[in-house]
């Protein structure tokens, strides 16, 4: 098989894009430091694309076929990221290290448990599945080259701002929930996932018996434990390649965890995508004359003088930059992507259910879901299941609206004698 290879201009903009907006983030920025932050934001999105490891894609394995491949590797993910960050915690004396006043101190992202949390996280899952891609997972299709994730984003900002206006922002806001974050224990935390990694294996080892019994080749046991690590479809193919690809998605996992913890180490607060979105939409708004500061949302968070003073609109821009370069190395920018009307209007809608899910959810699969659970708080984990069940009723509805126009289009086949 030939290595695919992207044009030498598309590489030449790849980094000319990268070394420029890093260069305005060093300079134009009241804390340069923020330069290397966005490093670690390019890492995130080069690996995640390069890897690759979606979150998506894994609820939707998860939900249509039961394909526990890729959740485990968000589980790896998880335990490495929560392991280091709370390691980064319990060090005395630690500091940011980008914080120029060595004053600031590590802040986790907990966050309350209530009404909204489920009702944001499961619109979110619904929303991700309609949109092809979650909040890192836009930023990443933008970086790929995905026409539908273009479209898919000015929607996701649009929902966001539908949830902050002040009907709305004043109805989900005093939906019932606890009046403070539910905090786990760091060890139960962990133990959590080990829990849900040892079930997926469980699965998966029933589903790869009943299939034994069915067939009439027999595989050896070995064999079969490193098919249930690969993120690919059927044993086809050497036993030397599936042991690189068990490998290699370990690897990948483990490798996004560390990440997040640099981001931690280096800012503070763990990594977020979705809270600057709304932002983003009011700050248009505001120049068109809506008076957004008189909002009651903004009342708390204000809108900022500047963008690039904002962490996590860097971040974003920069997991964009960081998928683009792997995209370009990869050699498969812009392909295989989904096009077509129905894709499209399932993006627009699937971006504005992420934006306004993502508010009420106070997060996204990155803001509540990561961050919630490296975190050792309990929303993190109610997030991912609200999230899951809403992947779910989404993937099962196209799968049956899928096998009825197969049905039809069969039925109303007439042949020609």
């Amino acid at each position: 098989m030939e290595e695919k290879k992207s044009p030498r201009w598309l590489i030449i903009i790849a980094i000319v894009l990268y070394v420029t907006f890093t260069a305005l983030c060093f300079s134009l920025t009241s804390n340069w430091r923020i330069g290397f932050l966005c490093i670690v934001s390019t890492l995130f999105g080069f690996v995640l694309t390069y890897g690759p490891l979606g979150f998506t894609c894994s609820f939707r394995s998860l939900t249509t076929d039961g394909d526990f491949k890729q959740y485990r590797d968000l589980l790896v993910m998880l335990f490495v990221g929560t392991g280091l960050c709370s390691l980064i915690e319990s060090i005395q004396g630690l500091h940011p290290l980008f914080d120029p006043t060595k004053t600031k101190k590590f802040s986790d992202s907990g966050s309350p448990v209530g009404v909204s949390l489920v009702i944001g996280s499961f619109m979110f899952g619904i929303g991700m599945q309609l949109g092809s891609g979650c909040a890192s997972g836009t930023f990443v299709g933008i970086g790929e080259g995905f026409l539908k994730a273009y479209l898919v984003l000015p929607f996701f900002v649009v929902g966001s701002v539908l949830a902050v206006m002040d009907p709305v922002y004043k109805w989900w806001s005093k939906l019932p929930a606890t009046k403070e974050p539910v905090q786990i224990e760091f060890g139960f935390t962990l133990m959590i996932i080990m829990a849900l990694f040892g079930l997926t294996f469980i699965s998966d080892t029933i589903k790869s018996r009943r299939r034994q019994m069915n067939s009439e080749r027999s595989h050896d046991d070995f064999t079969v434990m490193k098919s249930l690590f690969t993120i690919d479809g059927p044993n086809t193919k050497s036993n030397d390649e599936n042991e690189e690809k068990w490998y290699h998605s370990i690897i990948v996992g483990a490798i996004v965890g560390v990440i997040l913890a640099l981001f931690y180490l280096f800012n503070g607060t763990m990594i977020g995508i979705t809270g600057v979105l709304p932002k983003v939409g009011c700050a248009i708004l505001k120049k068109c004359g809506v008076k957004v500061d008189n909002w009651v949302y903004f009342q708390q968070s204000p809108l900022p003088k500047n963008f690039l003073d904002v962490n996590i609109f860097d971040s974003n821009i920069f997991i964009a930059l960081g998928a683009f370069l792997a995209a370009t190395i990869k050699g498969n920018f812009g392909k295989g992507q989904k096009k077509g009307v129905v894709e499209y209007i399932r993006g627009v809608f699937g971006g504005l259910l992420m934006g306004f899910g993502a508010r009420l959810a106070n997060g996204c699969n990155i803001g509540a879901m990561t961050s919630g659970i490296t975190s050792s708080s309990m929303h993190g984990f109610v997030w991912m299941a609200c999230a899951i069940i809403g992947s779910l009723l989404t993937c099962q509805t196209d799968k049956f609206i899928a096998k009825k126009c197969k049905k039809e289009s069969v039925n109303t086949f007439t042949p020609i004698l």
